[in-house]
């Protein structure tokens, strides 16, 4: 290789140093109290698209395989810088603030408050979806409280350093997660176990079976109710339905009619559905009375 050719290779990183050296002097210089107080932002973009160009161009001698975002966090002033961005982000940012919830963005502003940043700045260094997500400003807040010397600047070197997911479906806070952890490992939270008792179904206690003679089978039954198969010197009762409802009747051995006991089925006294049952006729709606050898007999 000639003297020449290599005067000429190390001359050339020299012009590229010079451009983006002085087009990040203009930018800096940019951000007078003039400036902002003006609104001339158009300034500002233009010289944002400047630096960039000027800085891709360079070789990687002279970028020392710096990002470009992490050489805007070093060098530039975070309050000019806020401005470009503001316009080169412009729709990220009106998503995000008509869209988010409210404690969504308290926590984004104090994030934003305690690292020193600008929302922009936020949204340009992670993306949208880590700062919408919850678990992220957690993290971001409990880190700074944790180990308060760690920089904006350390936190991003950190999170350029974990490998981007090749997997589209593996979110960008997973990155974050990593250098976040690297710095505290309980400063990122840990999710919430599911609580097994509420995912249990609630056991109901089976109905009661009620005793077989203590239910009344509203069969097809006579109108009237023979009692003659009793015997003399017991009390008969006897259920009746009516097709409305039961009734009950009893059948005494000091009744007038005991010399007629073969036709006592047209002459019982059946208790009509309108009088009033007393506590006795009630507890004998329910009672079993075993038959009898004779009344056995008899039916």
């Amino acid at each position: 290789m000639r003297d020449s050719d290599i005067e000429g290779a190390n001359a050339t990183p020299d012009v590229h140093h010079v451009d983006y050296i002085s087009t990040l002097r203009e930018f800096n210089s940019s951000s007078t109290p003039e400036v902002v107080a003006q609104g001339q932002h158009d300034l500002v973009v233009s010289l944002w698209d400047k630096l960039y160009q000027h800085f891709d161009s360079a070789p990687d001698a002279i970028r020392k395989d710096m990002s470009f975002h992490v050489f805007v966090l070093q060098e530039t002033n975070y309050e000019i810088l806020s401005i470009a961005l503001e316009h080169k982000l412009a729709h990220d940012l009106a998503s995000l603030r008509s869209e988010v919830a409210v404690d969504i963005q308290h926590r984004i502003n104090s994030v934003i408050k305690r690292w020193f940043i600008s929302q922009s700045i936020f949204v340009f260094l992670f993306g949208i979806d880590v700062v919408k997500c919850r678990f992220a400003l957690n993290a971001l807040l409990d880190l700074r409280k944790l180990c308060p010397e760690v920089d904006i600047v350390s936190l991003y070197l950190r999170f350029e350093k974990t490998k981007p997911s090749t997997d589209t479906k593996r979110p960008e806070k997973d990155r974050l997660k990593i250098a976040i952890t690297h710095f505290s490992q309980t400063a990122w939270p840990a999710k919430r176990k599911a609580n097994k008792k509420a995912n249990r179904k609630i056991e109901t206690a089976p109905e009661p079976i009620l005793p077989v003679e203590s239910l009344l089978v509203k069969s097809a039954a006579p109108t009237q109710t023979d009692l003659s198969h009793f015997a003399s010197g017991d009390r008969a009762e006897a259920y009746n339905y009516d097709g409305q409802d039961w009734h009950i009747g009893s059948h005494d051995d000091d009744d007038d009619d005991d010399d007629n006991d073969d036709n006592t089925s047209d002459s019982s006294p059946i208790k009509k559905k309108s009088q009033q049952r007393t506590p006795r006729t009630k507890a004998l709606l329910f009672r079993k009375r075993p038959l009898t050898a004779q009344s056995r007999h008899l039916a």
